[in-house]
């Protein structure tokens, strides 16, 4: 444990109760918006690969939720932030594959269209596969090329699965949308602020994103002193209002992203979170 972190703790309760008890209920209402056993209602532009691709991202965003309620709960308030721009990328790639519409822009350009391959939910969803199978593709030639990965660690590999499953991809995305993803090495065909500004999220990536790149590649060091040579090693209330703050709104993008595209009919307890959360819809 930390220097007193059992006391820190004692307090933080008392300090952040009532953002303590509205965090929770959230990420409750967002863990129990997703039914079991789940029954899909089908329409048009919903497949087995957009809801796969929907339900894995918005768990994995479920799960990031819980662990910056934890840290925030720690007092490790840099820590949750850190944690809470994961939640941010989660987000933006819920947002990229279910968004009724989608125009990607670099510099602020919009891309040409390809022709056949118009960006569908239903094509998106199998960008975002595709990027996977890729991402694999490239671990496996940067392993053959490394010393001491060459024949260890690529026999550890399947490496024909890897092979056949970018070729796939390939096929379902054409030439064009293959040589986009690959030069841009993302789902989307796009850097990250490219994709935040497409996604109408520019003014978050200019502000939250970037704020919180600062613990998550440890370029903080000096935060960790609460005064000239005074280090801070214990659990304080730093950062902790921020961190809550930004992954509740997160969040309930996420809950209204799904809830929209798989029809799970939660409308009005999501317009009823956005009041209390003061977010726009």
């Amino acid at each position: 444990m930390l220097p007193d972190e059992t006391e820190a703790r004692a307090k933080l309760r008392e300090l952040f109760e009532r953002e303590f008890e509205q965090f929770n209920a959230l990420q409750l209402f967002s863990v129990a918006l997703i039914p079991f056993p789940l029954k899909i209602q089908a329409h048009r532009g919903l497949d087995r690969a957009v809801v796969d691709v929907a339900l894995g991202l918005y768990v994995k965003a479920c799960r990031q939720f819980r662990g910056i309620q934890l840290l925030s709960e720690a007092g490790l308030g840099s820590d949750a932030s850190a944690l809470t721009r994961g939640l941010f990328e989660t987000t933006l790639a819920l947002k990229f594959v279910l968004a009724p519409r989608f125009v990607p822009r670099r510099n602020g350009k919009r891309l040409p269209n390809v022709k056949g391959k118009p960006l569908t939910v239903r094509f998106r969803a199998r960008m975002y596969a595709a990027n996977l199978a890729f991402e694999k593709l490239r671990m496996l030639d940067r392993w053959r090329a490394t010393h001491g990965l060459k024949r260890k660690g690529v026999m550890a590999l399947d490496t024909k699965a890897i092979e056949d499953s970018a070729q796939h991809a390939e096929g379902v995305l054409g030439a064009e949308w293959t040589a986009r993803l690959k030069s841009a090495k993302s789902y989307s065909g796009l850097n990250m602020r490219d994709l935040a500004c497409s996604a109408n999220f520019r003014t978050s990536y200019e502000t939250f994103y970037r704020m919180t790149s600062w613990p998550t590649h440890a370029v903080d060091a000096d935060a960790m002193f609460a005064a000239e040579s005074i280090l801070d090693i214990a659990p304080s209330p730093r950062g902790i209002p921020q961190a809550i703050g930004w992954a509740s709104l997160l969040i309930l993008q996420c809950c209204d992203l799904v809830n929209s595209q798989l029809r799970l009919g939660r409308d009005e307890e999501i317009r009823t979170w956005a009041t209390r959360l003061g977010a726009r819809q």
